[in-house]
């Protein structure tokens, strides 16, 4: 196994020691990679969101907080407002 993979392959799991080790990786590639890496961060992060949205939701439904009815009525009140 080559050495990248074996230092890859010991990459600590615990935040306090992966965030030093990700900053100085973070430094050390092109413009072309980082801006690869910030289209993955953002992706990431779209992903999270999402499932949090996805949650709420389903907690809204199971509430009744969010109906078919109340869906329509914030439909109205957004396109009398938009008038």
């Amino acid at each position: 196994m080559s050495r990248v993979l074996s230092s890859l392959m010991t990459i600590p799991v615990e935040a306090r020691e992966l965030r030093p080790l990700l900053h100085e990786k973070i430094d050390s590639i092109t413009d072309a990679d980082l801006q690869e890496v910030h289209r993955l961060l953002m992706r990431l992060e779209m992903q999270r969101l999402m499932n949090g949205i996805g949650h709420a939701v389903d907690e809204g439904y199971a509430s009744g907080r969010i109906t078919a009815e109340s869906i329509q009525e914030s439909i109205a009140a957004y396109r009398a407002a938009k008038s």
